[in-house]
């Protein structure tokens, strides 16, 4: 009876000691950053990832970022349509800023999926499904300083949308079977005017 004490004894610490291990080997580490252009500005909405694996995580309005990734990464590296992407060693460190310069590290890129969606302001749509045009108001001209309402710096960008002092039309004034009143959506959330937006907290 001694004997079958003893190996239950240790037969439990080895089940412990596997699984205090197993945890260990689980444990993930917090890795936050910035990630800005060359000129300074902060980077919205850019991709990360570890180990080339896409993460559930995106940059703030700040370019800011905070992950959870496993202790054995090799690489965090991130991503923008518009700035480019980079690639950094990870070697344990707590924080890790990058700075985008246009160029795309041949290494980073987006899985084939993300491409195909086509971001309508309200949503995202399988750009094969897409049943009419999508415009949008250029990059540089957004980070024009100089525009004093929302509408100067919406007027003739997008094909098809007429602005008018405070007022904008789509489909050309001439329409007759189909509104012409814009849905505004603000942040996904819809709203009956624009015009209390101040262009320079507009952030591609």
């Amino acid at each position: 009876m001694k004997n079958i004490t003893i190996i239950i004894i240790l037969t439990a610490f080895l089940v412990s000691f596997q699984t205090s291990a197993q945890k260990q080997k689980q444990a993930k580490k917090t890795v936050a950053g910035n990630v800005k252009t060359s000129s300074g500005d902060p980077v919205k909405g850019a991709f990360l990832f570890a180990d080339g694996e896409l993460l559930n995580k995106k940059t703030n309005r700040k370019g800011n970022y905070r992950i959870k990734i496993k202790k054995d990464v090799d690489t965090i590296s991130v991503y923008s349509d518009s700035r480019g992407s980079e690639c950094e060693k990870y070697s344990g460190q707590d924080t890790i800023n990058f700075v985008l310069t246009g160029k795309f590290n041949a290494s980073v890129s987006l899985p084939q999926e993300e491409e195909e969606y086509v971001d309508i302001g309200y949503g995202k749509v399988k750009r094969d499904e897409l049943t009419t045009s999508v415009g949008s108001v250029r990059e540089e001209k957004i980070n024009q300083p100089h525009y004093t309402d929302i509408f100067s710096m919406i007027q003739g960008e997008v094909p098809g949308v007429t602005v008018r002092g405070n007022t904008i039309t789509i489909r050309g004034i001439h329409s007759v079977t189909s509104s012409s009143e814009p849905l505004y959506v603000v942040d996904g959330v819809i709203v009956s005017s624009i015009s209390h937006i101040n262009p320079i907290n507009v952030i591609y």
